[in-house]
């Protein structure tokens, strides 16, 4: 019997219909992070946090507005207590 959450199996065939070239992959490394410890989750989740500030502030003018009126750059967000100065 499955512990997962219903919810959790929607979102998987989702993206499964979404973008089945990648699902298989997708899974097997998410479900590989289901038994890391929480010092390297952290850590990509970090570094996925520079990933999408570093997007946005290429791609969304509203967050390279508000970054350069703090007169800072996604560069600058090199740890996890940093991006708690991140507008909201």
């Amino acid at each position: 019997m499955s512990l997962r959450h219903p919810i959790a199996s929607f979102v998987d065939r989702a993206v499964a219909w979404r973008s089945k070239r990648h699902f298989p992959q997708y899974l097997a490394e998410f479900r590989a992070m289901e038994r890391w410890d929480p010092e390297r989750l952290q850590a990509w989740r970090f570094k996925r946090m520079q990933a999408l500030i570093e997007h946005a502030y290429k791609t969304v003018p509203y967050w390279t507005e508000q970054l350069d009126r703090l007169s800072a750059k996604p560069g600058d967000f090199a740890a996890p207590e940093h991006v708690r100065l991140l507008p909201a």
